[in-house]
């Protein structure tokens, strides 16, 4: 019988540890940095022309990060799971709510500087914290539930049940393009644009998350059908 490499690993459990040591290494640098070099950097949108000293700052905190992230890695592969279920739910989960952030954070953005035009800088000088923060947490909420009514719907679909084939294809659509509404409409910016970048989500997010949590999946030396 084949020896499994690690039988009990869970790269849900190892990317989200790392992740977490990346971001708090690289904000402890920063913020170090920021005040050791006086950038003066309070909001994200005071990062826009520090000039030398912030491109430095930036960049031995990512390095800071980086070294965090393998460590953090480590740690959070060492954690054994030993049901493959729970496993695959989890490393399904952190993919979906990583792939879900990082684009919507930069679709949102993008989509709300060219709807203000020549306001935006007015704007994320104000609101640019809060704007991110709301993107997250959107994120994290809608990237679940097309986890999981995707999760049910493919279960219906496996028992023959039709309803689960327009549920699969369509709620997605619904979690962005409310994702987009209420994350626009929250700061008073016409939701048009950005209701357009939620629609294309899922169409990004299910196959490219599809296809990382596959192969995370065989790094635990095993392949499951999710």
């Amino acid at each position: 019988m084949e020896q499994k490499t690690n039988p009990y690993l869970c790269m849900g459990i190892s990317r989200f540890v790392g992740s977490i040591c990346f971001l708090l290494a690289a904000y402890y640098i920063f913020t170090w940095l920021n005040g050791a070099w006086d950038l003066g950097v309070e909001k994200i949108i005071d990062m826009k022309g520090l000039g030398a000293k912030g491109y430095g700052a930036f960049i031995l905190s990512i390095v800071a990060g980086l070294i965090g992230l393998v460590i953090g890695q480590g740690i959070g592969g060492s954690i054994k799971i030993k049901n493959d279920n729970l496993a695959i739910h989890l490393t399904v989960i952190w993919h979906y709510w990583a792939n879900t952030s990082i684009y919507w954070m930069v679709a949102s953005m993008f989509t709300a500087n060219i709807i203000l035009g020549q306001s935006s800088d007015y704007f994320f000088k104000n609101y640019a914290n809060e704007f991110f923060i709301v993107g997250l947490v959107l994120s994290a909420i809608g990237s679940q539930f097309i986890v999981w009514v995707n999760f049910f719907a493919g279960r219906m679909m496996m028992r023959g049940n039709p309803l689960g084939v327009p549920i699969i294809k369509v709620f997605p659509i619904v979690v962005g393009f409310m994702m987009a509404f209420l994350h626009f409409g929250m700061f008073g910016i016409n939701p048009v644009l950005g209701i357009a970048a939620g629609i294309i989500l899922p169409f990004l997010i299910i196959p490219i998350s599809g296809n990382m949590w596959k192969k995370d999946m065989l790094l635990r030396n095993r392949y499951m059908q999710f």
